[in-house]
């Protein structure tokens, strides 16, 4: 089951509407039938991109825009790799480095926001750390 937000609950119910939602396919071609040719679900895409003024991608690259950015909000790779179909491993194998990146910016978020007497604190511990080894 892939949780969808309120906007895209409402895209897909407004395309069951247009298509009748008669089949398994949401997305269909104005005729009811399924998207079959490739080209032409990828001039749709281009000409949805022109009209909204979108800088243009692969449809496919939207995958990888969707697990970097919520990688980055902290999102947990279990739950982003079962939203996505992929195992865990292959989640990693594609992921690992944005999961370090994101786990870096927080840190510096956390230090940044950390109280002056805090962040002397930590310091003082990694000082001591350096000592002992």
């Amino acid at each position: 089951i892939v949780d969808l937000n309120a906007r895209s609950r409402n895209a897909i119910n407004v395309m069951k509407e247009i298509s009748g939602f008669k089949k398994a396919e949401v997305f269909v071609h104005p005729s009811g039938g399924p998207i079959i040719n490739p080209e032409r679900l990828q001039q749709a895409w281009t000409r949805t991109l022109n009209r909204e003024n979108i800088r243009h991608r692969r449809m496919y690259d939207m995958r990888h825009s969707y697990a970097c950015y919520y990688l980055e909000e902290g999102c947990s790779p279990g739950y982003l790799s079962s939203q996505m179909g992929n195992s865990l491993k292959e989640f990693f194998r594609s992921y690992a480095h944005w999961i370090t990146r994101a786990n870096k910016d927080t840190q510096s978020k956390i230090m940044r926001s950390a109280t002056p007497s805090a962040t002397k604190s930590v310091a003082k511990m990694r000082q001591r750390r350096g000592a002992k080894s």
